[in-house]
């Protein structure tokens, strides 16, 4: 997570400006879900879905709700939120 956080730094200065929604799926027992909650905090259209027991590779164990996840940007895809 330390070897992350250090290659994303300098974009993670414009996370802010980020216009478009985003939806960050992450399994709750990922070592990155402590990241995906300051990500979306960082990012004014962001929903954070934690799916509990979960872990690292969802998309192979839990298609269903990586399919969810992108259905619902693809919903929001040009809708206005107001910024967080």
């Amino acid at each position: 997570t330390r070897n992350l956080q250090v290659a994303l730094a300098p974009a993670s200065r414009r996370y802010g400006e980020l216009a478009l929604p985003v939806v960050i799926l992450v399994g709750a027992r990922d070592r990155g879900a402590d990241e995906s909650h300051r990500l979306s905090k960082a990012l004014p259209r962001a929903e954070l879905v934690m799916l509990p027991n979960v872990g690292h590779e969802l998309q192979l164990t839990h298609p269903a709700a990586l399919l969810g996840a992108v259905r619902r940007v693809l919903a929001l895809d040009g809708k206005s939120t107001a910024p967080r």
